[in-house]
């Protein structure tokens, strides 16, 4: 038995999450799609019975590794994990990566039209917050991480502005 299938085991045998002790607290709890180099997440079906399992947990979707993962198992796993999801959404990871890397950079330094399109794609279905996990370039002094940030926002903004 390997890592993530007992990790997996565990999830599901969790209380439900209003059961705990936190559930009368404002809590908002979230799972994400994980990268396609963890086989075991690969499929759909595991996130589709932990949401069946735990109703009350939330979903953030990860742009790039949604983007990834359908590169190895097929396009039509964006549409289907958008499908499963919509109603839970409270978030997305925004990143892109190098060729031949599975990195987390900044989407104006390196982009990507599928991750661009399908981050279009879901705000459209579910406006939610965005988090920026790409790193920056320019990591030499603050002004340049802040001015890596202030690039990376204006890129996002003007993407989910344009009309598609």
């Amino acid at each position: 038995q390997n890592i993530s299938s007992s990790i997996w085991e565990r999830l599901l045998s969790i209380p439900r999450l209003e059961d705990r002790t936190f559930s009368n607290k404002n809590y908002v709890i979230a799972v994400e799609n994980l990268e396609p180099e963890i086989e075991e997440w690969n499929n759909l079906k595991k996130y589709e019975e932990i949401l069946t399992s735990h109703p009350e947990l939330r979903f953030v979707i990860d742009i790039q590794h949604a983007v990834r993962m359908s590169e190895k198992v097929g396009s039509s796993y964006l549409d289907d994990l958008l499908a499963l999801t919509k109603e839970r959404i409270v978030g997305y990871h925004v990143s892109s990566f190098p060729p031949d890397s599975n990195l987390h950079v900044m989407l104006h330094d390196y982009p990507n039209v599928q991750i661009e399109e399908f981050l279009q794609k879901c705000y459209k279905k579910k406006q939610a917050p965005i988090v920026l996990e790409g790193e920056p370039v320019d990591v030499s002094s603050s002004t340049g991480i802040i001015k890596n940030y202030e690039k990376e926002v204006k890129y996002i903004r003007n993407l989910l502005s344009s009309k598609n």
